[in-house]
């Protein structure tokens, strides 16, 4: 994405003056630039908290085994009382977690996409249109 925009900002200024590369050129255009790489930086922030998530479910999933485990143990072992009772309840907890995370993780990732698809688009409309005001231009 962040090549897209790069490309966007080079024809920009073959198209429409060198000086846009270093906030000169016109005004509609530069705010176009800006908005354009304020629509990345969004993307890329959508990106990081994917990431995160699917940290962070991975280390739910670790969590919730082992406390899974140790539930088996003691009920293997036939220890009853509030022990068990409490770790089945936070093993409980730990499964409703992973569960929270995986499906933020999921919506994450789809809007993610979603945004990713936009932005893409609209750079490469942009460049294309570009492309010929250069064919055009020369």
């Amino acid at each position: 994405m962040q090549h897209l925009w790069a490309e966007l900002s080079e024809k920009s200024s073959d198209v429409f003056d060198p000086a846009i590369k270093y906030g000169g050129g016109p005004d509609e255009w530069r705010n176009l630039l800006t908005r354009s790489s304020e629509m990345v930086a969004s993307y890329e922030e959508h990106e990081k908290a994917y990431f995160g998530a699917v940290a962070s479910a991975e280390v739910a999933v670790v969590d919730n085994e082992m406390i899974r485990k140790a539930a088996r143990k003691l009920l293997d072992r036939h220890i009853l009382g509030d022990t068990t009772d409490e770790i089945q309840g936070k093993l409980e907890d730990s499964t409703h977690a992973v569960e929270r995370l995986e499906q933020f993780r999921d919506e994450s990732r789809e809007r993610m996409l979603q945004i990713w698809t936009g932005i893409a688009y609209a750079l490469q409309m942009l460049n294309s249109w570009l492309d010929h005001l250069g064919r055009r231009k020369s």
